[in-house]
This record gives C-alpha cells, sequence and structure tokens, in this order.
C-alpha cells in the first residue's frame, strides 16, 4: 500500500499526507531498488503516525482516498 501511494502521489505530481494507520505505512515500507520513489517520498510525502485531526486536515487537501469507513467518508463529504 506505500508503493501504492506514493506512485499515485508521484504520477499526480502532488504533495501528499499518508496516515500510518494499523499498517504502519512509511517510507521504510518502500523497497530498496525504487530509489526514485523512496526520493520522492523523502520530499514531497509526509507519513504521519498517530491520529491526525480529520477536521483540520481534510479541508486543506484538493483530494482524499480513504478506507471507506463511515467516520472518514462523512469528514471528507464534510470537507468539500
Amino acid at each position: 500500500m506505500t508503493v501504492v501511494a506514493v506512485e499515485a502521489a508521484m504520477l499526480a505530481s502532488s504533495r501528499a499526507v499518508v496516515l500510518g494507520g494499523w499498517a504502519q505505512l512509511n517510507v521504510d515500507k518502500l523497497p530498496k531498488e525504487r530509489a526514485d520513489l523512496i526520493a520522492y517520498a523523502k520530499k514531497n510525502v509526509h507519513f504521519a503516525t498517530g491520529s491526525v485531526p480529520h477536521g483540520w486536515l481534510l479541508p486543506q487537501c484538493s483530494a482524499g482516498v480513504v478506507h471507506g469507513g463511515a467516520g472518514t467518508v462523512a469528514a471528507v463529504v464534510g470537507a468539500g
């Protein structure tokens, strides 16, 4: 999932916030042979550990990809 998240951000030429969650996604989960992804992630992706206030974060984002939980979906929709 870390590769998918960073590749998506890289293909969109966007910065990203990735919430590590239970999977503990972080730059160390990227394969060592994907130096391109590692370099992009280190410059453009923030891997958040712990919780992040959705009410603060989501209104600042241009897009959101979420797991589909009712609370998170409601927060994304509420953020516009």
